[in-house]
């Protein structure tokens, strides 16, 4: 099955006309995508990780031996490091596809969206960083919005193929 998508064609200029909209929504993912990793290097450089372990089993009452909470929190530092890199290249790589017209993955940003911002609502309640979860959740639904603005949404309209 080949690919029959072809980007919108302005006659008069020959080339593709990319809403505004779509371009914000995409460079506004891209900073918080780079947000997010710069944020999770800090927190695992600045020890923050040492002390929400801490803080948490302090609040569960729960105890563990020195050596074994090292390991787990380094673990944990990798992990969350990880996490960030690989989310924000899925995140970057389902933008740039988005950018392109493509509404698959504009539905695909509108579901990782949505369940970014259930993720970040309970952080906000939860989480060493509630102002950043607020952010996450405002930044989220506005690259949600731009993506469905009605300028946007003839450059995801399928198109035939040109040839």
């Amino acid at each position: 099955m080949s690919d029959s998508w072809t980007p919108p064609i302005n006659p008069a200029a020959g080339t593709s006309v990319r809403p505004k909209e779509v371009d914000l929504a995409f460079w506004i993912l891209v900073v918080w995508s780079i947000v997010g990793v710069i944020t999770a290097v800090v927190t695992v450089s600045s020890g923050g990780m040492d002390a929400e372990m801490q803080r948490q089993m302090a609040a569960s009452g729960a105890s563990m031996d020195p050596g074994m909470a090292s390991t787990v929190t380094g673990a944990a530092s990798i992990g969350a490091v990880i996490g960030a890199v690989v989310g924000a290249v899925l995140w970057i790589f389902f933008g740039v596809m988005m950018r392109g017209g493509r509404n698959w993955a504009r539905i695909v940003l509108t579901v990782f969206g949505a369940i970014s911002i259930l993720f970040n609502l309970v952080a906000t309640f939860t989480g060493p960083t509630p102002i950043l979860s607020v952010l996450g959740v405002l930044v989220t639904a506005a690259v949600i919005v731009l993506m469905y603005r009605p300028a946007a949404n003839p450059y995801f309209a399928p198109r035939p193929a040109v040839g």
